[in-house]
């Protein structure tokens, strides 16, 4: 069972009860090894900026949407908690020359993805991962010629939330991938049931589910 480290809510707001809410809302197993952790973002920026470690406010100050400072900053806490429950000695987070996040002290794989309302992360002990969550919206519909097939598309019926879960099996791939210049649509083939997938030939266990009806999630492993 993971608990939320309480210090985190040290801070001037402490006794009104919204801040006291814990925000690890959701923790799940996955093939036995990969190990899932869904954040509500309730908090105000203060609060994760308060929490957060000096590295962290660094990388924050570059980010200049507010929104995004706190899906960066949650994202990150949820990590980082998540390595702490299950033992995992992360250290300091850097990226390869593709930008795909790794930890410099752990051989752990993990991926993280946010959204305006959750985070979410994968860790594995064993194997390499993507995740990805998404809102559901219009905008999927009208890019989604660009990232699915015409078998893909046929599947999805021009239906907005099988079109947006297929957008996150293919970000999922994506970072599972950890390469620029991937195309979703020529490279990643969703099979029919959507539970696995061939990437330029490989082939990969899909898992998906809801944080709630409008963020789908999907794990690519």
């Amino acid at each position: 069972v993971f608990h939320y480290v309480p210090e985190f809510y040290l801070y001037k707001k402490l006794t009104d009860e919204k801040y006291q809410k814990v925000p690890l809302i959701k923790t799940l197993t996955v093939d036995k090894n990969i190990f899932i952790g869904i954040w509500l973002i309730n908090e105000p920026l203060e609060i994760l900026h308060y929490a957060s470690d000096v590295d962290l406010q660094v990388e924050e100050e570059a980010i200049k949407h507010h929104q995004k400072k706190r899906e960066f900053l949650a994202s990150r806490l949820l990590l980082k908690q998540m390595c702490l429950k299950l033992g995992v000695s992360s250290g300091t987070i850097i990226k390869t020359a593709h930008g795909k996040p790794y930890f410099n002290e752990s051989n752990c794989h993990f991926s993280i993805s946010h959204t305006e309302k959750y985070a979410i992360c994968a860790i594995s002990f064993e194997k390499t991962v993507g995740i990805d969550i998404e809102t559901v919206q219009d905008k999927f519909l009208t890019i989604a010629p660009k990232f699915l097939t015409p078998e893909e598309m046929y599947i999805a019926n021009n239906q907005i939330e099988p079109i947006c879960l297929r957008w996150c099996i293919k970000e999922a791939a994506y970072k599972w991938n950890g390469e620029k210049g991937l195309s979703f649509k020529d490279e990643i083939l969703i099979a029919h049931d959507a539970k696995t997938l061939s990437l330029k030939g490989t082939h990969l266990n899909i898992f998906i589910d809801k944080a709630d009806e409008k963020h789908p999630w999907a794990l690519v492993y």
